[in-house]
């Protein structure tokens, strides 16, 4: 990239970091789904008092570089900053790169229609970022960061020059590769989920597109130099995604870390995918393993993992087999097929995923028709292969049965992005050339002639208004949505300032009672050492949590409960998180259990209750 080419970016990169800024000041910013809270509160030193890299969903390079930052000083918001950088960057190359091949595609167009095309262009994609790309800033997650990385990647490689030297292609090709590797380190699935429209975008531009030589001998000798360099970007891509393997694989290779993970998967089946195994349909099963019905009914309800240490990893992969058994349906391949077909378009056309959907059809219907004026063949072929390896992709999450907005959201950018490139890149050409037989008066019919530029003036100018209303209105509803739950997680603010001031006792505190809660992702007061863990969540198990309860000297839990003094439960209000599973539990197990209420606080006074817990534990067990 040249001096003023790298100026250019940097710009791009300001304006939209500027423009997102502009907006802060007035919509909260804040974190959509606990698991980032999570990760956050372990590199940042709020988990176990001292910064880790030990994540589980990121990658450990990643996740090692953020721990150094809390390490070097914990009173700044690393993880929100980090993420949000990596979200202004990403989207400041896609404005950037197509920029470029909105550029290089209007060299050869008289007048001024090309700067015309190219300011209107730049607007635009300023317009679809407002419209698409500022709401998972202000309702971060690292999910969808990890998708607008994986995209910026895909811009970035479908609108590099392949005419230009084989030096030249490679070294702009480490900016993809870069892309590629921070994508991975933030959320490997994701990557990997927009594997197959990559592919096919790589197969498009490698086989489909033409050399400008007109010798044979020459053309095939460009040829072979394409593949070496398609292959040679293929290779920086690998290289820094097995590098981010490898040193997952050494981060957690200890027996500890492999039990935990084998434990996760299958817990995560059994919570997100196909439920637990009903306990009296098979009793054989929960006899084998030791899990009586109350830890059974307790860990289905409330996430109650943290008592009975017989709910292990081996448990959790026999109860996901037995589960996923039940779940398993007879259906034919054509049958299922048609089934997830149907739900992806039900899915692409919801209002869930509003107004992105909205976006991309019209993408579609605007560079179709583009490519279809300018009779550009090989872009509508690729534009093809990229439609069925997109097509892959949604197959795979329908069919796979879980689909939240973050994952379909994830999906559409990447088309959203992609159909831009294409607009700009090989589109735009075909509305030029309409414009320009118009103007010289070719096209055959003379009202044609003179309908025809007005037309594509009012089409323009609307889609453009269109995409600012749509902005708009997205600005509103992210306003609401982030105020609402600003306001719904001052729970979890009265939850730590409760617990702050009791820094001697350690608390375990009902799942149920803050999982939806959230914090601002520039808070500068997230580092403080927690002393509070939830009952269940995906760390459960994991040689961090049991390290925690250990160093709080609440370990075993089901003991210090009843007998430390100094471990208590903090739940909501029982009319919303019930605590009869607890109840459940250790009636089952000691005579003489009792809950005391020992303290309420939180909203006017009463929204949490502290628990005492106590039972006769020397000659006291029912059974």
């Amino acid at each position: 990239m040249k001096r003023t080419e790298r100026r250019i970016f940097w710009l791009y990169v300001l304006v939209i970091g500027a423009v997102t800024l502009l907006l802060h000041g007035r919509v909260p910013f804040l974190y959509t789904v606990n698991d980032d809270l999570f990760m956050k509160n372990i590199v940042s030193g709020a988990y176990l008092g001292v910064p880790d890299a030990h994540t589980v969903y990121m990658e450990y390079p990643l996740s090692l570089f953020l721990s150094g930052l809390y390490r070097l000083s914990s009173g700044i918001p690393w993880y929100g900053i980090v993420l949000f950088v990596f979200h202004v960057t990403a989207w400041g190359a896609i404005g950037y790169r197509c920029r470029y091949a909105c550029r290089r595609s209007m060299e050869r167009t008289e007048g001024k229609a090309a700067g015309w095309l190219q300011g209107m262009a730049a607007v635009f994609l300023l317009l679809v970022f407002v419209a698409v790309g500022f709401y998972h800033i202000a309702s971060m997650q690292f999910t969808v960061t990890a998708a607008v990385l994986g995209t910026a990647a895909m811009v970035w490689f479908m609108t590099a020059d392949t005419e230009q030297e084989t030096r030249a292609f490679l070294k702009d090709q480490m900016i993809t590769a870069l892309f590629v590797f921070l994508s991975f380190n933030v959320r490997r699935n994701v990557l990997l989920m927009f594997v197959p429209a990559a592919g096919m975008l790589w197969l498009g531009r490698l086989f489909l597109e033409n050399g400008k030589e007109k010798s044979a001998a020459k053309e095939i000798r460009m040829r072979k130099e394409r593949v070496s360099r398609f292959l040679g970007m293929a290779v920086f891509c690998a290289a820094g995604v097995l590098l981010s393997i490898l040193s997952y694989r050494m981060a957690y290779g200890s027996e500890g870390w492999q039990n935990y993970i084998r434990y996760n998967d299958h817990a995560t089946t059994l919570y997100d995918y196909s439920g637990w195994p009903d306990y009296e349909e098979n009793r054989d099963l929960y006899d084998e393993l030791g899990i009586t019905y109350e830890s059974w009914y307790g860990a289905k309800t409330a996430y109650f993992l943290s008592v009975d240490n017989g709910i292990d990893a081996n448990a959790m992969e026999l109860l996901s087999q037995r589960s996923a058994q039940l779940h398993t349906t007879e259906q034919r391949l054509p049958q299922a097929l048609m089934e997830a077909v149907r739900l992806c378009i039900q899915r692409m056309t919801a209002d869930t995923d509003r107004p992105l959907n909205l976006l991309v059809a019209g993408l579609y219907i605007t560079v179709l028709g583009g490519l279809c004026l300018g009779r550009n063949k090989t872009a509508l072929l690729q534009l093809l292969l990229f439609a069925v390896g997109r097509m892959f992709a949604w197959m795979y999450v329908v069919l796979a049965g879980r689909y939240p907005v973050r994952i379909t959201q994830s999906l559409l950018l990447l088309e959203c992005a992609v159909l831009l490139v294409f607009l700009v890149r090989d589109g735009l050409n075909g509305y030029v050339t309409l414009w320009q037989e118009a103007d010289k008066r070719l096209l055959h019919n003379e009202k044609v002639n003179n309908l025809c530029k007005p037309t594509c003036v009012i089409a323009g100018c609307g889609f453009l208004l269109l995409t600012a209303y749509l902005g708009m209105a997205r600005i509103k509803h992210v306003f609401y949505e982030n105020t609402q739950r600003l306001e719904q997680s001052r729970d979890l603010e009265d939850v730590k300032n409760y617990c702050s001031a009791h820094a001697e006792n350690f608390y375990l505190i009902d799942t149920r009672s803050i999982t939806k809660d959230t914090e601002r992702i520039f808070d500068g007061t997230q580092s403080a050492y927690e002393n509070y863990i939830v009952f269940g969540g995906w760390l459960s198990e994991s040689p961090l949590y049991l390290h925690k309860i250990e160093a709080a000297g609440a370990q075993p839990v089901e003991e210090a409960l009843l007998t430390s003094g100094r471990v208590f439960v903090i739940a909501e209000n029982e009319d919303r998180c019930p605590l009869d599973y607890i109840r459940l539990y250790f009636e089952s197990k000691y005579s003489g259990f009792q809950m005391e209420v020992t303290e309420q606080f939180g909203r006017d006074g009463r929204q949490f209750s502290v628990y005492r817990l106590s039972a006769d534990t020397e000659g006291g067990r029912t059974g």
